[in-house]
């Protein structure tokens, strides 16, 4: 990109816009929706621990907070550390593939008991942890050092993850979860 050299671990990213149109007819713009963003990769720094992975032209998902808005030559960018980005989209293959720490896994939906024996849905509970089933494994965090520190999932593992650690996604009907390495607390037998 002219004129711009990113530092250390910053990726430039072009968001890719996303409308959705409710039932009732309600225009939803792309920052009104909860679930994480997508972008074109513009630029990419030199990288801190490790050279980056990425470069132009590849496509990301990212934390919808996860980075800073900028506008460069009057057109809308996000700025984002490699830490934002949670999955890519590996065009040789046509899959999306986590990044880094992360792991995709696909939500079960579950029933608690409540202390009365009266069965009440997950979501209307404050649960410290929920279940998933693996799908796909990051290649694990970098270290300072740039040691990669493997994660301790691999597919199809049934995990129990903290409530609050993931971000959700909708791939037609079936709920997605991004969720950090160190948000699993265990693996359950099957």
């Amino acid at each position: 990109m002219r004129d711009l050299s990113l530092l250390g671990d910053r990726i430039l990213v072009q968001p890719i816009d996303t409308e959705v149109i409710t039932n009732g007819g309600v225009y939803l713009p792309d920052d009104s929706q909860k679930k994480p963003h997508e972008g074109t990769v513009v630029a990419v720094g030199p990288g801190k621990n490790a050279p980056m992975e990425f470069k132009a032209g590849d496509t990301v998902i990212y934390q919808k907070y996860g980075g800073t808005s900028i506008i460069f030559d009057f057109e809308p960018f996000t700025m984002l550390g490699s830490d934002g980005i949670m999955a890519y989209i590996d065009k040789e293959k046509s899959l999306l593939m986590p990044y880094g720490d992360q792991v995709i896994a696909k939500a079960i939906p579950g029933q608690k008991k409540s202390l009365g024996g009266i069965i009440t849905p997950d979501r209307s509970q404050k649960t410290v942890s929920q279940q998933a089933i693996v799908q796909a494994v990051g290649r694990g965090a970098t270290r300072k050092n740039g040691l990669i520190v493997p994660i301790e999932v691999t597919i199809g593992n049934r995990i129990l993850y903290r409530e609050y650690g993931m971000a959700e996604i909708m791939i037609g009907s079936e709920l997605y979860l991004f969720i950090k390495s160190n948000d699993i607390l265990a693996v359950m037998e099957n």
